[in-house]
């Protein structure tokens, strides 16, 4: 699968995260100036800006400022150029890259059939509407350099902020001596902790280096970074996010070394965790490090597997989607457009529609405030 760009557009805002991700793209092997089977758009349409420094919004800029998604801001602009570009050249194919849970491209390019959308925080109602999507992992904020295989005297553990009900239910089965859970402020963490200048928090590291199983509850979307921090640390997955489609989960045997857990077994986690034994822990680990070291350590890996996501997708028969059909969720939303909304069905019509632009602005100026 060879890759290139289009659309370069030097005024547009850029963040560190996109920075890394096309030099990624520009030293691998699927890089080519010529002959493209697939275009990337080559500005910032993720909007990663939690990496490297969480919650900082701001300084994940290494050119301009925050993207502007006002009706006749740049960033809109641009998605319209991207739209359009699509539209005119039915028979190329496009990735396009989105690593911010809020804005939902997967719905927003729904109907443009040679767009592939790679979505940090993709939903399994989003896949049924747009089948053309990848389910892309976060780059973790905290990791381990080097993992231990020793033996781990606590069963499993979570600290994080109470930013969802799930890590609540995660405080009732804590016994903080087998199974601890810290809910803590978010402040503590905002602005703090920093990937690059490896600026971390001692106490959440010393859980995971401490821990045999780690839970992965969403939080204020369905994804969590903290997916690949855990898997970094060698500490088996316990993934709490009903409806979200898991990173490359195509190329990814997740059921092999992590745990699924719905929202409502969760008060039977001490039970479950308890049946497993030295040895089975043991296999399940080791199989958990081999998969972040495959696919998630960094940006390289990620590329990789997103290429062989595309390949496989590129392959697979289009469904015919019907405008007709109506979408619901039994999951909890994190936003307004994190789950669908009854104006969807009859907005069907449009590429994306103003509703959506609108509940998108007013989170960025949340943001900005």
């Amino acid at each position: 699968m060879k890759v290139g760009f289009c659309l370069q557009d030097d005024a547009m805002p850029r963040t560190a995260y996109w920075e890394l991700f096309l030099k990624a793209v520009k030293e691998s092997d699927f890089y080519t100036e010529y002959d493209h089977e697939i275009l990337i758009p080559f500005e910032d349409t993720a909007m990663e800006t939690n990496w490297p420094r969480y919650g900082d919004h701001a300084s994940a800029y290494i050119r301009g400022q925050l993207h502007d998604l006002s009706e006749n801001g740049q960033f809109r602009n641009y998605f319209a150029r991207i739209v359009s570009k699509a539209q005119a050249t039915p028979d190329q194919k496009y990735l396009y890259i989105n690593m911010n849970p809020f804005f939902r491209a997967p719905i927003l390019l729904r109907r443009l059939r040679n767009v592939i959308v790679a979505d940090v925080s993709l939903a399994m109602f989003e896949r049924d509407i747009n089948c053309n999507t990848v389910s892309m992992p976060a780059l973790p904020i905290i990791s381990s350099r080097s993992a231990s295989s020793d033996v781990r005297k606590i069963l499993a553990s979570f600290q994080g902020a109470n930013s969802h009900p799930i890590r609540d239910v995660l405080k009732h089965i804590a016994d903080e001596t087998s199974i601890i859970v810290n809910l803590v402020e978010r402040e503590r963490y905002v602005g703090k902790i920093d990937a690059v200048n490896a600026r971390t928090d001692q106490n959440y590291e010393w859980l995971l280096q401490n821990s045999n199983f780690a839970f992965v509850p969403r939080g204020d979307a369905l994804f969590s970074y903290r997916l690949a921090e855990v898997m970094s640390f060698g500490c088996i997955p316990i993934i709490l996010s009903d409806g979200w489609v898991l990173p490359f989960d195509r190329i990814s045997a997740w059921e092999d070394f992590s745990l699924r857990v719905h929202a409502d077994a969760v008060l039977r986690l001490p039970q479950i965790l308890t049946a497993f034994t030295s040895k089975e822990i043991f296999s399940r680990r080791k199989r958990t490090l081999s998969a972040y070291e495959q696919r998630f350590a960094n940006l390289d890996s990620m590329v990789a597997g997103l290429m062989a996501e595309v390949e496989i997708l590129s392959r697979l028969p289009q469904r015919n989607f019907d405008p007709q059909e109506n979408f619901t969720s039994d999951f909890g939303s994190g936003s307004d457009l994190t789950a669908p909304t009854a104006a969807f069905a009859s907005q069907l019509d449009n590429v994306f529609d103003e509703q959506e632009w609108d509940a998108l602005l007013e989170y960025y100026e949340g943001v900005r405030r």
